[in-house]
C-alpha cells in the first residue's frame, strides 16, 4: 500500500533530524581540529617521555628495537577488537586481526621449540601483558588440577601472589638459590608434604630481578622422584622467551623440556609500544574451557573478553621484519654491553655479575634514590640492576657507571645538567604526600649485633665517621633470643646521607634493618620460609617479602655467639597487618623475637 501522509511527514522529519545530526558532528570535527589546551598538554608529555625514554636503564622495556613501528600508526584510525578465540572466526564481528593472531602465536610456539608439524596440537593468543598470561596459565593449571598446591620461588614476579589469591589456589613460597633459580631441595620437601595432591609448577624463565632461569629438567626429576605423577608446569619468559631461542646453549625452557603452557611478554624484548604478551599452551588442556557466546558469534576462551587488535600488528611486524640472524645480532650485542656494564661498574668498585645468557647486570650496594630516579633503575633489597636492551649504549652506561663511582667513593650525588622533571599534572593530595616524603627523610635504622654491642657501637660510628656521616645517637635494644638490635639516628643531612650509611655498614657485613618488619627465630632449612608464609597467606595477609639472615653470617662485629643460634627472619607485612601476622605467628608456635617501625624497634 501507498504510505499514509502522516507517515511521509514522520519519515522526512526522521530524516531531517538525522542529516541535522550529521551536520553537526562536522562541525565539531572541525572544531575539534583546532589547537587547544589539551594539544598543549600533550606535546610537553611527548617531549618530556622522548626524553625519559632515552634514560631508561634498569627496566625490561627496548626502546631501540630496529622496526620502525610508526609505519603502523594508520591503524590506529581504525577500532580493531580481537574478541574471542583468536582461532575461531566470528560469524558477524570481522573488523579484527585474528589471522595475524594466529601468526603471531605459530611464530611463538615455534620459537618455543614446536615443530611445524605439530603446531595443530597447540594453542595460544595474545594477551595484555606477562601478568595476564601467567594468570590464564594459573586458570589452565586449575581447571586441570582443582586441588593442586602452586610451587612458586621466592623470586617470582609480584603479581604471582596477586593472580594466586585471585584463583584461590593453595600455593607455597619455595626457596632460591644464591643465583636466583628455585632451589629444587627445598621444592622437594615441600612436595614431600604434600604428595597427596597434584603440583602445579610457577617456573621462572628469567626472574625478574637476577634474570635466573628454574631448571625444568631439575623439577621434572624431582617430581618424578617424589611421585608426583599428576602435575603441570608453567613457564613465565617474559623477557626471556625472546633471547633464549637465539642462544646456541640456552637452558631448558621450552614445551620439549616439559612446560605444559609459556607466557611472553611483546612489549620487553621486541619493543612493542603497548603493553601485550603471547600466552602458549597445548590444545587439549584449553578445549574444555571453551564456550560458545551467541552475542559475538565465536567460543570464549581467553581471560579477557574485548582484547587490542593493533597488538599482534606490533608483534607480528616485529617478528617478520627482523630475521633469525637479526634477532641473533640483537641478542648478542645486549650480552656484550652485558658484560661492558659488568665491567665498568667493577672499576668503578661496586659488586657485579650476570647469567651468561640474560642481559640483567645486578650490582649493590644499591644507590639512593635520586640516581634511581635519574637512570631509571631498579631496585630490590640491598641490589638494584641494569638491563641492557638496545637502547643501552656504552655512553650510557660509562655515564651511569660514573655516577655510581662519585656515589660511592664521596657519598654525594653528582649534579646532571639533564635531570629531566615531568610537568606537574598531579592531584594535590599526591604532590602534599611527596612534600611529606621529601621534608622528613628518614634518619634511622637498625643494626642486627650479637654479643658485643659496644665494639659494634664503636665499629659503627668509626665507619660512619670515616666517610663524614654524623650520628647524633645510638640505642640498645635486646630482642627476646638474646641477639641485639642497635638503633643508629643520625644528625640531620643531606638526603643521600641515609642511603650512603646503610651501604657502607652492608658492605661491612652488618645487617641493616630500614624497612618495617616482624623478626622471627627460626631455622634455616628447607621449608622455614614455607612455615611462615603459608598460614598467613591463609590468613590474607599480604607479605611483601621474607628475608632469611644466618644467625652466624648476620654480623659486621665478629659477634661469636650468634654461632650457635637460630636464624632469624625479618617478614615485611603491609602496615595495618602487622599486629595480626605477630598474633597468628604466635599462634603457629612461632617465636616472634621483635619488630622494627620506623627504623627503630617496635
Amino acid at each position: 500500500r501507498e504510505p499514509t501522509r502522516c507517515e511521509v511527514k514522520m519519515v522526512s522529519k526522521c530524516a531531517r533530524r538525522a542529516q541535522e545530526a550529521e551536520w553537526k558532528k562536522e562541525q565539531m570535527q572541525r572544531r575539534l581540529a583546532e589547537p587547544t589546551d589539551a594539544d598543549r598538554t600533550m606535546d610537553e608529555t611527548h617531549e618530556t617521555l622522548r626524553a625519559l625514554s632515552r634514560r631508561v636503564a634498569g627496566y625490561q622495556v627496548n626502546q631501540s628495537f630496529p622496526v620502525d613501528f610508526s609505519r603502523l600508526h594508520r591503524f590506529l584510525s581504525i577500532h580493531i577488537n580481537n574478541v574471542g578465540d583468536p582461532f575461531v572466526q566470528s560469524k558477524f564481528w570481522r573488523t579484527n586481526t585474528h589471522n595475524i593472531e594466529r601468526e603471531v602465536v605459530h611464530k611463538g610456539l615455534q620459537l618455543a621449540g614446536v615443530r611445524q608439524e605439530d603446531l595443530g596440537s597447540y594453542w595460544g593468543y595474545v594477551t595484555s601483558g606477562g601478568t595476564e598470561g601467567n594468570l590464564y596459565g594459573l586458570h589452565l593449571a586449575r581447571s586441570i588440577f582443582p586441588r593442586a598446591v602452586v610451587y612458586y620461588s621466592r623470586e617470582s614476579h609480584y603479581s604471582v601472589p596477586k593472580s594466586l589469591s585471585l584463583l584461590r589456589l593453595k600455593n607455597i613460597m619455595v626457596r632460591t638459590l644464591p643465583g636466583g633459580a628455585m632451589d629444587c631441595e627445598d621444592l622437594r620437601s615441600q612436595l614431600l608434604v604434600h604428595r597427596d595432591r597434584p603440583a602445579i609448577i610457577f617456573a621462572n624463565v628469567g626472574t625478574t630481578m637476577k634474570g635466573a632461569v628454574d631448571d625444568i629438567s631439575a623439577i621434572k626429576s624431582t617430581l618424578g622422584e617424589v611421585g608426583i605423577a599428576q602435575h603441570y608446569i608453567h613457564c613465565d619468559a617474559a623477557l626471556h622467551g625472546f633471547i633464549l631461542p637465539f642462544l646456541d646453549s640456552p637452558p631448558p625452557w621450552t614445551f620439549a623440556d616439559g612446560a605444559d603452557s609459556i607466557a611472553i611478554s611483546g612489549h620487553k624484548f621486541l619493543g612493542c609500544p603497548v603493553p601485550c604478551g603471547l600466552l602458549l599452551a597445548k590444545l587439549d588442556a584449553v578445549e574444555h574451557l571453551r564456550k560458545s557466546v551467541d552475542y559475538i558469534g565465536s567460543m570464549d576462551s581467553t581471560i579477557l573478553g574485548s582484547r587490542s587488535g593493533h597488538a599482534p600488528l606490533f608483534m607480528w611486524y616485529a617478528l617478520s621484519k627482523a630475521s633469525h640472524s637479526d634477532f641473533c645480532f640483537m641478542v648478542e650485542s645486549c650480552l656484550a654491553h652485558a658484560d661492558y656494564a659488568v665491567e665498568r661498574l667493577e672499576a668503578e668498585g661496586l659488586q657485579a655479575w650476570r647469567h651468561p645468557y640474560s642481559p640483567i647486570v645486578v650490582f649493590k650496594p644499591q644507590p639512593p634514590v635520586e640516581l634511581l630516579s635519574r637512570w631509571q633503575l631498579a631496585p630490590h633489597g640491598e641490589m638494584a640492576h641494569i638491563i641492557t636492551m638496545m637502547h643501552v649504549t656504552c655512553d650510557l652506561i660509562d655515564n651511569i657507571a660514573s655516577d655510581l663511582g662519585h656515589w660511592l667513593r664521596t657519598g654525594k650525588v653528582k649534579p646532571w645538567e639533564e635531570d629531566v622533571h615531568c610537568p606537574v599534572h598531579e592531584h594535590p593530595s599526591s604532590i602534599a604526600r611527596s612534600e611529606r616524603w621529601q621534608a622528613a627523610p628518614m634518619q634511622e635504622f637498625s643494626v642486627l649485633v650479637g654479643e658485643s654491642p659496644n665494639e659494634a657501637t664503636e665499629r659503627i660510628q668509626c665507619i660512619l665517621s670515616g666517610h663524614h656521616i654524623v650520628v647524633d645517637n645510638v640505642y640498645l635494644s635486646t630482642l627476646e633470643n638474646g641477639i641485639h638490635l642497635l638503633t643508629v639516628r643520625l644528625a640531620p643531612q643531606d638526603s643521600t646521607a641515609y642511603e650512603y650509611a646503610v651501604s657502607l655498614l652492608r658492605e661491612e657485613s652488618f645487617k641493616v634493618y630500614t624497612e618495617d618488619c616482624i623478626l622471627v627465630s627460626i631455622l634455616d632449612e628447607p621449608g622455614a620460609i614455607a612455615k611462615i608464609a603459608v598460614p598467613l597467606r591463609s590468613e590474607s595477609i599480604t607479605v611483601h617479602s621474607l628475608q632469611i639472615t644466618p644467625a652466624a653470617t648476620c654480623e659486621g662485629s665478629t659477634s661469636d655467639g650468634l654461632q650457635n643460634m637460630p636464624s632469624l627472619c625479618a617478614v615485611v607485612t603491609a602496615p595495618e597487618h602487622r599486629d595480626h601476622a605477630c598474633s597468628i605467628l604466635k599462634e603457629q608456635s612461632i617465636p616472634v623475637v621483635g619488630a622494627i617501625c620506623n627504623g627503630k624497634p617496635y
